[in-house]
């Protein structure tokens, strides 16, 4: 799927632009809808044919009609079959695909997606939103085949009674045109539903990361009081919607029957004036039936049309807000390591050196380590001499890897959590790999204290893990990832002094001649860095080595060791985990 219907302005230009994407399995489902559609159409008029063969003693032309009947039964079930497969398979594409792209735009957007949008909207969005666009890939083929359908239904009517050819020509448009009236008001009330759905499913997602915050300050009953609101808006929503779309089907009942009530009663007429046989009565009672197809389809077109229209909008909002990254140039990324340039605060990490960054502002440290993992555009980062916009993304990403400070854990085994990248051979060479890593992140007894080792299942965001526990399984993902450039946002923050003296002696020999960012205050990191850079409002004013700025006179120095002994406080109130 491309990214041109990105820029559309309207939903319905993105959905248009969709189906433009898809047109040639689009085409073939039309195609099979249209084959399934002719052979039903077709259907009353050979069987009103096989009763007038009885009704006139002809054998051969029973037999005939008979044959004809059970070809059209099975081209019917072979491009009805036909039909819903290239259908539902485009179905499932469209809404697979569309959710990939708005989950890679929400990493590209980063913090510009999470100021507009909560957590709980985008995966409503990535998910629910994005089928019921896939939708349209379903019923297009049907409505053609519906339109279709009406064509020759019409035709036939006419060639049996003018005044049934008419009534097939208007009945159908004039059935959808008026349940076309309840079009705008069901667009605004689905609307209303899916934005209060959203912002229930982002309550939720914020209670479910800070349940232990809200236990902890006694704030469960003020959650539940407001879940219990919202929900209760989402309910009321939900009936005012329903309560409309049931007129709807209801309507799809009432005209449909109505043209069979007066089909069959003209038609009766005409049998008993002698102008039709029985097989022309049943023939058109069929034909009046089948206009069932194209009402029933007008109908579920308005639904799915309505639906979809306000799902595109969403997706929409969600694909237009503009991303802190992009995809990046062609330049080829450095064959050998090199330096690397935050040109915004000034700090040169040489290759193949363990720089730590040290900030009396925690947070500008942050910000310089996702400049140079290039989560943000803020400023310029060189590479090599070249700026990072020139490289590609993703290549990028495969040498620099940026590990946050806050551990995230994912749904699956420890074993999918350690190897994402499934990079490592199968087999004893992988094994020693994941063994080491977990050995230098000091995490070996949380793996061995599992009965089922690397195979436990880690659940919800890892919530049967502890924090330090997560972070240290963190931290051996990341060592994993074996990247040329690893760079870690306060890695032992959430561990006892005594455990991050072996993650500092453990990694600093596991990097030892590759290039690694520390972004930490703990002095226990610092003494193994060859280069500690100091920043005081996001710009480098001291380098040297850990005790040398310890040591260091004047107000450098004063600053240095009032930002170490924040972090050796720290250090002493972290939990023993």
């Amino acid at each position: 799927m491309g990214t041109t219907t990105e820029s559309s302005s309207s939903a319905v230009g993105f959905i248009g632009g969709l189906l433009r994407e898809r047109l040639g399995g689009l085409l073939l489902s039309i195609a099979f809808g249209a084959a399934w559609v002719l052979s039903q159409a077709l259907f009353p008029l050979i069987l009103g044919w096989a009763i007038d063969a009885v009704g006139r003693g002809r054998g051969s032309e029973l037999l005939l009609a008979l044959a004809a009947l059970a070809l059209i039964v099975v081209t019917q079930s072979v491009s009805g079959s036909l039909n819903y497969r290239a259908s539902y398979l485009n179905y499932l594409r469209c809404s697979l695909e569309l959710g990939r792209r708005v989950g890679a735009h929400a990493s590209a957007a980063g913090r510009a997606l999470t100021r507009a949008r909560g957590a709980g909207e985008v995966v409503v969005t990535a998910t629910s939103d994005a089928q019921r666009v896939g939708r349209v890939f379903d019923l297009a083929p049907r409505m053609v085949g519906a339109v279709l359908a009406w064509a020759v239904v019409t035709a036939l009517m006419f060639r049996s009674s003018a005044e049934l050819g008419v009534l097939a020509l208007i009945s159908v448009p004039v059935a959808c045109g008026a349940l076309a009236l309840l079009v705008g008001p069901l667009d605004r009330r689905q609307s209303d539903q899916r934005t209060q759905l959203g912002s229930l499913s982002a309550l939720g997602s914020d209670a479910a990361g800070g349940l232990r915050v809200l236990r902890g300050i006694g704030g469960e009953e003020e959650f539940v009081d407001r879940y219990v609101a919202q929900s209760q808006e989402v309910r009321h929503s939900g009936v005012r919607a329903g309560g409309l779309q049931s007129w709807l089907l209801a309507a799809q009942v009432l005209f449909p029957g109505a043209i069979v009530a007066m089909v069959t009663a003209f038609g009766a007429r005409l049998v008993l004036d002698g102008r039709w046989s029985a097989g022309d009565l049943v023939t058109a009672y069929g034909y009046s039936v089948f206009l069932l197809l194209p009402i029933s389809t007008g109908v579920e077109a308005i639904l799915v049309l309505t639906a979809a229209v306000v799902s595109a909008r969403r997706v929409l909002e969600v694909l237009q807000i503009p991303a802190l990254v992009h995809s990046g140039g062609e330049a080829p990324v450095p064959a050998r390591p090199a330096e690397l340039l935050d040109e915004s605060s000034g700090l040169r990490v040489r290759p193949g050196a363990l720089t730590a960054v040290v900030a009396v502002n925690p947070d500008d440290a942050a910000a310089v380590a996702e400049r140079l993992g290039r989560y943000d555009n803020s400023g310029r980062v060189l590479w090599d001499g070249i700026d990072q916009v020139e490289y590609p993304l993703d290549a990028l990403r495969e040498h620099i890897v940026v590990a946050g400070a806050t551990p995230h854990l994912f749904s699956g085994t420890l074993l999918s959590n350690l190897d994402i990248r499934r990079s490592w051979d199968a087999g004893a060479a992988k094994a020693d790999r994941i063994a080491e890593a977990v050995y230098v992140a000091a995490a070996t007894e949380i793996i061995d204290s599992r009965p089922h080792g690397l195979g436990t299942v880690v659940n919800e965001r890892g919530r049967s893990f502890s924090g330090g526990e997560r972070q240290r399984l963190s931290l051996a993902r990341a060592l994993l990832t074996d990247a040329e450039v690893l760079v870690l946002i306060e890695p032992t923050s959430a561990v006892d002094s005594v455990t991050e003296q072996l993650i500092a002696d453990r990694l600093a020999a596991a990097r030892a001649g590759r290039t690694t960012v520390l972004a930490t205050e703990s002095p226990l990191l610092l003494r193994h860095a060859q280069v500690v850079a100091l920043l005081d409002d996001g710009k480098v004013v001291a380098e040297g080595r850990h005790d040398e700025l310890l040591e260091e006179p004047g107000a450098i120095g004063t600053l240095y060791r009032s930002v170490v002994l924040r972090g050796m406080e720290a250090a002493d109130a972290a939990p023993h985990r």
